[in-house]
């Protein structure tokens, strides 16, 4: 696919993102129309940022996944285990 399709392609998605948040905000305003507490409306964040902020912090945490569970946990997993084998 070209640059130029790419970009439109997008811009088709953000625009469609965009649609559809309107659509579910405006159905969130509709549904608490007759609540007296004050509705919070959400903001929608755009895909491309979240896809950012979801690959930072599995960067950030990577090691943490990669890293073994310590003895005292492997230890009550397996008395966990062991108890729903007897049950």
């Amino acid at each position: 696919m070209s640059e130029t399709g790419k970009t439109e392609a997008r811009r088709a998605d953000a625009a469609r993102h965009e649609s559809s948040a309107r659509h579910e905000s405006a159905a969130r305003h509709e549904s608490h129309a007759g609540d007296t507490e004050e509705v919070v409306e959400e903001i929608a964040i755009d895909p491309r940022i979240d896809k950012l902020i979801g690959q930072s912090l599995l960067d950030h945490y990577a090691d943490i996944v990669a890293a073994p569970l310590p003895d005292a946990i492997l230890v009550l997993l397996a008395q966990l285990e062991a108890k729903e084998k007897d049950a």
